[in-house]
């Protein structure tokens, strides 16, 4: 994809001084719906030794958008993109990067191995970069920096020390032979991370936040946020999301800690990196905060549903607006969409039972939120209409919503559709899932196009005119 990403740049570069010239359920194993026999995405013929592989099929929606769906790998543990909390998919200059697990034995110390596959032709191949030993992890959350280094971090269980691995692989090096450092006593089941400004801000499950520098890999700091146990629950699969403005956003599941059930579902944010948390109506927060109903952060999820799974698929943050999307386990489901507005403190709109555009309606365990800077619209991507994966687009930061495009039927069960949260700059949402069957499962990549014509990344980029260099960063990133 770099060729279509350095055409963007140039169009966009072009315009720009034209412009300045004159004057942008199992429930780990999702709800997996068994599709029909016939499937219209025909099977890749694949290797773990051999590389290129991937076969892409495209499949045009109504509105003119496009669904590319490209096979990564076959038979590997239906874990292979466990899970929609992080990010696994980011594309640079140099290319779309992906993780994804190979291999995993769902018992302590959880090993398996994991690995980091690149496309230098907009998805339609993919290379192995690298294949982790096996450590007790699943597979590992990734971000690109500005010198379109790619960092990613996984834990080892099977290190005593309990150490999270911090990976750089360098563009300099051709990706090779990543540079590792390891955060000792911070691993978990469960992670989020997210690259901001020369540093990487990573939430275990046990609430502790532990910020890096992206180039050393040295921590600079940890703080326990979020208290582990509450009255009745527990700290689990952790959001993070940090604004253009530096306000970091964090968000958890708990689970009971009495029985299998996902309790609840809580909300804090940061104006300082982490230093201070408050409510959203600006209430200070004191930590450690607790992490169930038994403490002030903002709750999610409505009453009635603490006695049924409630799970986070995803959060993303824009223009003063903060979103969510979870699934209840109510008989029948509840998908819900809900937004806090900061300015008040308060949910001013939540969509339930049903999240639908005209045709298109999500009913999702996982699946994740992308947008662009500035106005740009803010799409979410999930399971759809029972067999397939569907994307549906806001325009209006979430106040309504339209169908986007709706991937062909899915063989097997459609598990942990996750993605990058922002849209890349030549016009893609970008992501990843498992087709499930039985205890294995083919991982995927999949690209969207949003048919923006460059313009979603022009506020950002008449942004650099005006402020200089840097001030892209954060979204390229």
């Amino acid at each position: 994809m770099r060729g279509l990403t350095l055409c963007s740049k140039a169009w966009a570069a072009a315009l720009l001084a034209c412009l300045v010239g004159g004057c942008t359920i199992a429930f780990h194993s999702g709800l997996s719906t068994l599709a029909a026999d016939d499937l219209s995405i025909p099977p890749a013929v694949v290797s773990r030794i051999v590389a290129p592989f991937g076969q892409p099929r495209l499949q045009e929606a109504e509105d003119g958008s496009s669904f590319e769906l490209t096979q990564i790998d076959s038979n590997c543990t239906y874990y292979a993109t466990f899970q929609s909390h992080n990010q696994k998919v980011v594309q640079n200059d140099n290319g779309i990067f992906m993780t994804y697990l190979v291999d995993y034995k769902d018992v302590a110390p959880w090993p398996g191995a994991w690995r980091l596959v690149r496309s230098t032709d907009g998805g339609s191949t993919f290379q192995v970069v690298y294949t982790s030993p096996m450590v007790g992890s699943k597979a590992p959350c990734i971000e690109t920096d500005g010198d379109d280094n790619i960092l990613a971090v996984c834990a080892d269980e099977t290190d005593p020390m309990g150490p999270f691995l911090f990976h750089r692989f360098l563009a300099s090096n051709e990706y090779k032979d990543p540079q590792i450092t390891k955060i000792n006593q911070a691993a978990s089941g469960k992670y989020s991370m997210m690259y901001a400004s020369g540093k990487v801000y990573l939430f275990n499950h046990y609430g502790k936040l532990f910020t890096i520098n992206a180039t050393s890999g040295r921590l600079i700091s940890w703080k326990q946020v979020v208290e582990f146990s509450g009255q009745n629950a527990t700290t689990q699969y952790p959001h993070v999301f940090i604004e253009q403005g530096g306000r970091l956003h964090h968000a958890w599941t708990t689970n009971h800690k009495e029985k299998y059930l996902y309790w609840d579902i809580h909300y804090t944010s940061s104006p300082d990196e982490g230093a201070s948390w408050y409510k959203a109506d600006g209430s200070r927060l004191y930590c450690p905060i607790l992490p169930d109903q038994s403490g002030k952060a903002d709750q999610i999820i409505l009453p009635d549903e603490f006695e049924v799974h409630t799970w986070l698929s995803n959060m993303i943050a824009k223009n003063g607006k903060v979103h969510f999307a979870y699934l209840a386990q109510t008989t029948p489901p509840r998908q819900h969409y809900v937004r806090i507005d900061l300015a008040s403190g308060q949910i001013d709109e939540r969509i339930f039972p049903e999240w639908r555009g005209e045709t298109i309606s999500i009913m999702s365990l996982d699946g994740f939120f992308a947008t662009g800077p500035g106005t740009s619209p803010l799409y979410y991507i999930g399971r759809a209409n029972q067999t397939h994966i569907g994307a549906l687009v806001s325009h209006d930061n979430g106040n309504s919503w339209h169908d986007l495009a709706l991937s062909a039927p899915i063989a097997n069960g459609i598990y942990s559709v996750g993605g990058c949260r922002f849209i890349t700059q030549d016009d893609y949402i970008i992501g990843s899932f498992t087709s499930q069957y039985g205890s294995r499962g083919d991982p995927y990549f999949f690209k969207i196009n949003v048919d923006e014509g460059g313009m979603a990344w022009l506020p950002a980029i008449v942004l650099v005119a005006v402020l200089g260099p840097g001030s892209l960063v954060r979204f390229r990133e």
